[in-house]
């Protein structure tokens, strides 16, 4: 990542994305579930930095969907709506 003034969060956010959806979409990277895992990882670390940013949410909830944890899309959605009707 950059490493001066000119890194945003909005930046260091994207790049997270962009990274998490290239690992969960791309299979030349890897094995399936290690590049999922590390995808989940981008992607988390995105939504830290902007929680507001639903592209991340949306990936993210792909990923867990794509490894069967069903526990973690429920719990993600539940955020997600929280963070709704909050606003």
């Amino acid at each position: 990542m950059i490493k001066d003034e000119s890194r945003t969060a909005e930046i260091e956010s994207v790049c997270h994305t962009t990274l998490g959806w290239m690992l969960f979409r791309c299979s030349s990277l890897g094995e399936k579930e290690e590049r999922i895992r590390a995808a989940i990882g981008h992607l988390n670390r995105a939504t830290q930095i902007d929680d507001t940013n639903g592209q991340s949410w949306y990936y993210l909830g792909r990923c867990y969907s794509a490894l069967r944890d069903v526990n973690s899309v429920l719990l993600l959605l539940t955020h997600i709506t929280v963070y709704i009707f909050m606003i």
